[in-house]
């Protein structure tokens, strides 16, 4: 039997994988608009730390949509 050898180019960077889709990050108002939930709802989950916020230049906290849903089905369970 013969030795297969592989060879790597560690120059080239490698590309991951899988790459994260982006997602834009939403205001508390209108994220819950679009999922059509009570704009309070959201807000008391964000201030509970149930849904995790980001914060831009404008100190605006902004959600994302895949957050909100996350924390609809943890509290499902």
């Amino acid at each position: 039997m013969s030795a297969i050898h592989v060879a790597i180019d560690n120059s080239v960077p490698q590309r991951p994988v899988s790459v994260p889709t982006h997602e834009p990050l939403m205001t508390v108002r209108h994220a819950a608009e679009a999922m059509g939930l009570r704009y309070w709802l959201v807000l008391r989950a964000v201030k509970n730390g149930d849904i995790p916020t980001y914060q831009l230049g404008n100190g605006r906290r902004r959600v994302r949509l895949s957050d909100i849903e996350a924390a609809i089905i943890a509290s499902r369970s």
